[in-house]
């Protein structure tokens, strides 16, 4: 498996995304014959991480169900986001996934529904995941409004530590301790994370 995590510092970030990307392709294909992927090109890599924030998968398919056994496929992914301080934060993983069906798992934490709600900072940096990020809409709004504000907040930007302290503060006060902890790691992450992308 290969795994990178990198950021701009303030520079060009695509030669090196390319780079990284066409490495991954090569670990997740090693060995295969079938079910091999294709990456992107240094073009195509540059336009994408010209957006503020994404994500971009690609795998080499799945099998019918009546394959009758697990396949192993080839899988790359690319996640990026752009911090208050205009830095590009990327991570590039090439592994590989088995599948019984035309659905492949993507190589990222969670689900695909999951990627479709949280923000791409936490696939970058799945240490920011903590609590607030894994509860659904309807989860959500079943909190009460002064939670669920410091909730969405967290939610949109991952990396902001004090609305996240601020969450763990009140999870502890309303006896959740469990998921303040989980907060509270998330925060601490967070604004190590900023320390070093400012001193940089």
């Amino acid at each position: 498996m290969f795994d990178i995590t990198f950021s701009s510092g303030g520079g060009p970030i695509g030669a090196p995304a390319s780079a990284h990307l066409d490495r991954a392709v090569s670990e997740a294909n090693r060995g295969l014959r079938a079910r091999t992927v294709a990456g992107l090109s240094a073009r195509q890599v540059a336009e994408k991480l010209q957006t503020p924030s994404g994500v971009w998968e690609k795998d080499g398919g799945g099998v019918a169900s009546s394959y009758g056994y697990a396949a192993n496929v080839a899988a790359v992914g690319m996640a990026w986001f752009t911090d208050a301080n205009g830095v590009r934060h990327v991570r590039v993983i090439g592994t590989r996934k088995q599948t019984q069906s035309a659905h492949v798992p993507t190589v990222f934490e969670g689900t695909r529904s999951q990627h479709a709600i949280r923000h791409p900072a936490v696939l970058v940096y799945p240490k920011l995941i903590g609590w607030a990020v894994n509860l659904t809409k309807a989860e959500v709004a079943k909190k009460s409004l002064h939670l669920r504000g410091l909730i969405e907040t967290c939610r949109e930007n991952p990396l902001d530590s004090l609305s996240r302290s601020a969450l763990a503060d009140l999870l502890t006060e309303g006896g959740n301790t469990s998921a303040a902890k989980l907060e509270r790691a998330a925060a601490e992450f967070a604004d190590r994370l900023v320390h070093a992308t400012r001193s940089a």
